[in-house]
């Protein structure tokens, strides 16, 4: 018992706590987030039965909430149990102890006994700082790779100014992209328990829930095969319209990096058939040199091109995302957390 514990009941959120914690983010993060609004959304990223994935900090003296910190499981492994950090926020102005914040974190880590916690999106000026010197965590930036659609000249979402097309490299061996339709399919033809050793390990009830049972979001889930049907590889993505026209964002990837390397056509066929403006992929952990041999193009701080983040709402704007990690051997995807989560759901039920 420290003094935190004098002052504060910190424990795990219940399905009675969730009309607060909305309360809360409203209060103070944003009046009109969606965990502010719609409370199904919510439940459907946090709450398992009366189980609520977010730790919280109540005043004794008072009974006020005054801290939250929400996690995402990515597998239901005790053994290999890695989790990613979201919504951490303690009520700003007088009475509450410093550090209340981190203090959040540490039980958090030490309550799930999880073998990684991992941030995606995390404020350079504010937590970053305090995660690295205070935690000890690894901090560093998303890599931000994207192919531009060779065919067209005309560009509604991205902004280009120097249009850049890579060619195929023809030493190096191209592969197939097969979809599935279902976590079983999927099962049917790629293990993904053979990844029990890789940072975060995303298990099939993970992959069910986050893309294939999306209440909002249709994603798109491609095993990556050889010519003779083996699938080494996982990768997901989802289409975006906006501005009459369209985008395809990777928002994951699973297994043997190297096979991106030998999606040159594949994703060439893509931005043909369905008329994509580019393909674009947040990571950390990959390198970068897959996506190159792949046709993609690095996106630095000198990049004259625009490819946004943000559509929801639209910012046609160059956007950077920090990442943090309890540990140094990890890969990170911008599905990971709740970076590729909507934001303009209305309704509170």
């Amino acid at each position: 018992m420290n003094k935190f514990d004098e002052k504060y009941t910190i424990r795990f959120a219940e399905k009675a706590d969730i009309s607060s914690i909305m309360n809360f983010i409203e209060r103070e993060w944003k009046s009109d987030h969606i965990f502010a609004r719609n409370r199904d959304y919510l439940c459907y990223e946090h709450q398992f039965g009366d189980k609520v994935n977010y730790i919280l900090a109540i005043d004794k003296a008072t009974s006020n909430l005054e801290g939250i910190l929400g996690f995402i499981e990515a597998s239901r492994s005790e053994e290999h149990k890695d989790i990613w950090g979201v919504m951490w926020k303690v009520r700003e102005g007088k009475g509450n102890l410093p550090f209340l914040g981190i203090e959040l974190m540490k039980r958090l880590m030490a309550e799930t006994k999880c073998r990684a916690e991992i941030g995606v999106g995390a404020n350079p000026k504010t937590s970053v700082p305090i995660l690295k010197v205070m935690l000890g965590f690894h901090i560093d930036k998303m890599k931000h790779s994207y192919r531009l659609n060779g065919n067209t000249d005309e560009f509604k979402i991205a902004v280009i100014n120097n249009k850049i097309i890579l060619p195929v490299i023809p030493s190096v061996k191209q592969y197939r992209l097969q979809k599935f339709s279902s976590i079983d399919e999927l099962t049917q033809h790629y293990d993904l328990e053979r990844n029990k050793d890789m940072i975060p390990y995303k298990d099939a009830w993970y992959i069910e829930r986050r893309y294939f049972q999306h209440p909002v979001y249709n994603y798109s889930v491609w095993g990556i095969q050889d010519k003779g049907q083996t699938t080494s590889a996982i990768l997901i993505g989802r289409g975006i319209s906006i501005n009459n026209s369209k985008v395809l964002r990777i928002i994951d990837y699973i297994g043997d990096h190297s096979m991106l390397s030998g999606l040159y056509d594949e994703f060439g066929a893509l931005l043909s058939s369905q008329g994509y403006e580019y393909i674009d992929f947040y990571y950390y952990g990959i390198n970068e040199k897959h996506l190159t041999d792949a046709g993609f193009v690095l996106r630095d701080e000198n990049d004259e091109n625009i490819i946004p983040n943000y559509f929801e709402p639209f910012v046609q704007k160059n956007i950077d995302i920090w990442v943090n990690s309890s540990v140094s051997d990890v890969v990170i995807c911008k599905g990971d957390g709740d970076q590729d989560r909507p934001s303009l759901v209305a309704g509170v039920s």
